[in-house]
């Protein structure tokens, strides 16, 4: 169960850098939505 717990840990160390990388992508993603909505 320790094991358990030391890879939860490095899951959510894991998890902060895959947010950073699905946020920017998000953000592209948005700004190409906006260009086509064109509001």
């Amino acid at each position: 169960e320790a094991k358990q717990q030391y890879s939860g840990e490095l899951h959510i160390k894991n998890l902060q850098g895959l947010i950073l990388v699905v946020f920017r992508v998000v953000e592209k993603w948005l700004d190409s939505k906006n260009i086509i909505s064109d509001y």
